[in-house]
């Protein structure tokens, strides 16, 4: 068997600054709520995003040139990983609180599992089935006191269907992401023009 991977300080360090900038993110997307159309935010946010990945993956060097075929697929990941999916969470935040936004989106690892199994049989290892039941629940815990103060009427449970709807939307985007992978597309490059077409 493969030795089991250390956790050294740099890995720690880059799990702390996902969690930060993940964490954070939530509090940013409510934030510009209601300034604007949920669809003028979502193109901002993907345009500078592109500009910074395109340039990204120039600087590293690595390919940007594909048949069509990865193009189509490309443009569903963008559709669905970085547009559709940011637009329905800008919407349905309108009415639900940031912190349930993260639990919902919290879901995708479960959802993720879930759809592998059922589109393209693969197996669901109890152990990773298990982190990501414990992850989301960890989610929902650290946001409790928020979500109960949430008063749910009609409204707030449109939003909440929206933000279900953008997570499955993302899981999707992230199972045509897998695929390319497995072709040997970069993922650097698969986002790039993901966010492009997005």
């Amino acid at each position: 068997p493969a030795p089991a991977p250390v956790l050294d300080a740099t890995t720690l360090g880059l799990y702390g600054a996902v969690v930060l900038v993940w964490g954070v993110s939530w509090i940013a997307l409510k934030a510009h709520l209601g300034v604007v159309a949920p669809e003028v935010s979502a193109l901002w946010r993907f345009m500078i995003a592109a500009a910074i990945m395109v340039a990204w993956v120039a600087a590293r060097g690595d390919r940007m040139r594909f048949p069509v075929r990865d193009h189509l697929r490309f443009a569903v990941v963008g559709a669905c990983m970085f547009s559709f999916n940011f637009v329905l969470f800008y919407y349905g935040g309108l009415h639900i609180p940031s912190g349930l936004l993260a639990v919902v989106f919290s879901l995708a690892s479960v959802m993720n599992l879930l759809l592998g199994a059922a589109l393209f049989r693969q197996r669901i290892e109890p152990r990773v089935a298990l982190g990501a039941l414990i992850g989301s629940l960890g989610v929902a815990l650290l946001f409790w006191p928020e979500i109960a103060g949430a008063g749910f009427d009609r409204a707030a449970l449109g939003g909440l269907g929206l933000c279900v709807l953008g997570t499955l939307l993302f899981c999707c985007g992230n199972l045509v992401t897998g695929r390319l992978q497995r072709g040997g597309v970069p993922v650097q490059s698969i986002n790039a023009w993901g966010m492009v077409y997005s």
